[in-house]
Formats: C-alpha cells, sequence, structure tokens
C-alpha cells in the first residue's frame, strides 16, 4: 500500500535550490488536485507584505508565519485547522 500522503507541509521560502514559492507551485502542479486537503504552512523571516501575498494567492498556502516557530504555535496551527 502507499505511502499516508502529508496533512500538513511547513516550507520555507529561503531554501537552498528552490525556493518556496518554487515549491508550492510544483506541488500544486503535481499533487493539489489528488489531496486538495494537505495545507501548508509558510515560514520565513521575512516580513515583506509581498512576499506574505504571493504566498497566500496558493490555493494549498493556509498561514504565513514570522520565525521562529514555537511548539505552542505550531499546535496552535493545527488545532484551529481541524476545528
Amino acid at each position: 500500500a502507499a505511502a499516508p500522503f502529508p496533512r500538513y507541509i511547513l516550507v520555507d521560502l529561503n531554501m537552498p535550490g528552490i525556493d518556496g514559492l518554487e515549491f508550492i507551485e510544483k506541488y500544486e502542479e503535481a499533487f493539489y488536485p489528488q489531496y486538495p486537503e494537505t495545507e501548508i504552512f509558510i515560514l520565513t523571516s521575512s516580513v515583506r507584505m509581498k512576499d506574505n501575498e504571493e504566498a497566500l494567492s496558493y490555493a494549498s498556502a493556509k498561514q504565513f508565519i514570522t520565525k521562529p516557530l514555537s511548539k505552542e504555535k505550531l499546535l496552535s496551527l493545527i488545532a484551529d485547522s481541524v476545528s
């Protein structure tokens, strides 16, 4: 049997090789139609509004989170998404 698909994906905007927005774009092309319930949380040290708006323009991107991400914030995000 195939491994279960993730319910949440954490993506940093500034990753080596492929940036977070490129990842989300490729994810949506390849997987979003089959797995629309998967939520992407964008992590970044950027506070630029343009980054926030662009990232959240994707259907799978649910939250734009400024680092650092605490355990409490992560648990709150997951709790909010299931309620």
